[in-house]
């Protein structure tokens, strides 16, 4: 019984590995080299926080960029046959988390001095407009988002990361925004 099931796990190894081996140099000569057509994705470089006339710094990350309604069912009959319509209801904007790096060069408190005046109850003074500006690896402008009355609702102190060393994050509450690029 045991050497049944030896020979048969040695034979899925042996078909396995011939499935999965490489071509023999035969086989490309008679097909040929394969041309294959890629998409590169973009990969986005670095971003910049602009609030007001001021440039806030250059951001390491950005996420939560959106939005979306809620949906409204609404019942309808028409010729006695009931029937559901969608329909769009309240708009919802997204939350923004901003992700900006510090090093031992970086004494700027922006972000921080920025939710300060929320905690303080200083809305008037906390709510800004500004734009997200999306930079590519040859530093061109590859999109640019404005936000309308935003205000920090969140800040998250430094973190260590392994990747991109000390970090702090924003997380910014929009009223609206609009991709202007």
């Amino acid at each position: 019984m045991k050497r049944a099931m030896y020979l048969i796990l040695a034979v899925v190894i042996l078909v396995g590995a011939q499935a999965f081996a490489p071509p023999s140099e035969a086989q490309i000569q008679r097909t040929g080299p394969v041309q294959v057509q890629r998409d590169v994705p973009m990969q986005g470089f670095q971003a910049s926080l602009q609030v007001g006339a001021d440039l806030l710094g250059y951001l390491i990350g950005v996420k939560g960029i959106g939005n979306e309604n809620e949906v409204i069912e609404q019942k309808l009959v028409q010729a006695k046959v009931p029937l559901v319509q969608k329909m769009p209801g309240r708009l919802k904007i997204s939350d923004i988390v901003l992700r900006r790096a510090i090093s031992t060069t970086t004494t700027n408190l922006d972000f921080f001095e920025w939710r300060k005046k929320v905690m303080q109850g200083k809305m008037v003074e906390a709510r800004k407009s500004g734009s997200i500006t999306f930079y590519d690896a040859a530093l061109k402008v590859v999109a640019i988002y404005n936000f309308f009355n935003g205000w920090p609702s969140q800040y998250r102190g430094i973190t260590l990361d392994g990747q991109s060393g000390y970090a702090e994050e924003l997380v910014l509450t929009v009223e609206g925004i609009e991709r202007v690029k």
